[in-house]
């Protein structure tokens, strides 16, 4: 387990717990939650036996990414998706769905 991921995991974990003491409505803490954690899984996927081997399945995680942040704006929430996806690009022209 690199440095670099434990830094990550113990961010995501203290997101986590924002996320779940910061008043947000089920549905909404939902997808930050999910958010969160497929952000994580996109940065550091051999960490969770996620096998990211192909660029069909790079692909898969990062539309995955872009649809629950979009999710997260439909709910309202898309400044906090921002902020969890910071130093991330989540959107490119030929990763739109």
């Amino acid at each position: 387990m690199s440095a670099e991921f434990r830094e990550d995991e113990k961010r995501r974990k203290q997101i986590s717990k924002d996320i779940l003491e910061g008043g947000y409505n089920s549905q909404q803490a939902f997808f930050l939650l999910r958010l969160n954690g497929l952000k994580l899984d996109r940065l550091h996927p051999g960490e969770y036996g996620i096998e990211l081997s192909s660029a069909a399945k790079i692909r898969l995680l990062d539309k995955a990414i872009y649809s629950t942040f979009i999710d997260c704006r439909e709910l309202g929430v898309g400044d906090d998706a921002n902020k969890i996806l910071s130093g991330y690009e989540v959107v490119s022209q030929k990763n739109k769905i």
